[in-house]
């Protein structure tokens, strides 16, 4: 069986790029230069930023059905993305070095 891994896409956060550190606060965000690697994984592309890169430390919903499960948390991703990981059959390096979680819902969020 085929299988498909996509980052986000980046117009869901790229209303912050290129806002100064004042206005990403407004929007409950902040900018990190990358100071390690591995430590700051950009959900865009699905991969490690580099040392130097700037990220952005947001709050992403990414489970919005109006049910108990309705959850967020805080994710990086590279400040300026516009490549979008998308791959069938293959597992970005990104995934298969990390502890990963696995959760899974109907068609109406339970």
């Amino acid at each position: 069986m085929n299988y498909r891994i996509t980052g986000l896409p980046p117009t869901d956060v790229a209303h912050l790029f290129g806002l100064d550190d004042e206005a990403l606060a407004g929007h409950g965000a902040k900018r990190y230069v990358v100071s390690e690697k591995p430590g700051f994984p950009d959900r865009i592309a699905l991969r490690d930023l580099d040392i130097g890169e700037r990220a952005i430390l947001l709050n992403y919903t990414h489970q919005n059905a109006d049910t108990p499960y309705r959850a967020s948390h805080a994710i990086y991703v590279a400040d300026g993305a516009t490549e979008q990981y998308d791959r069938v059959n293959e597992i970005p390096d990104l995934l298969r070095t990390r502890s990963l979680s696995l959760r899974a819902f109907d068609a109406a969020g339970m």
